[in-house]
């Protein structure tokens, strides 16, 4: 009987939560390579230089850029925080 219920545990339990962890794990890659660069200090740093060219070139308005700037400063500060915190724990 040991036999029986190790199968259909493997096959009930085990086969699932393993195919759950691989798909979790795809869909983790696939947020990384796509946000991964955005939510990186350089990565912000890049959009702030890349608004402020817009800025310049007058593709955006002064109203637009202090908006956008301070929500890239405030992700900014943020990775910043979430690194210290991360390399003190």
């Amino acid at each position: 009987m040991l036999i029986v219920d190790d199968l259909l545990k493997g096959l009930f339990v085990d086969v699932p939560v393993k195919i759950t962890k691989e798909v979790l794990k795809e869909i983790q890659r696939q947020v990384d390579a796509e946000l991964g660069n955005y939510y990186s200090p350089e990565g912000v740093q890049n959009e702030l230089r890349k608004l402020q060219v817009s800025l310049e070139t007058g593709e955006i308005s002064r109203e637009e850029y202090d908006k956008r700037e301070e929500e890239l400063l405030d992700v900014l500060e943020s990775l910043r925080s979430l690194n210290e915190e991360t390399q003190k724990g």
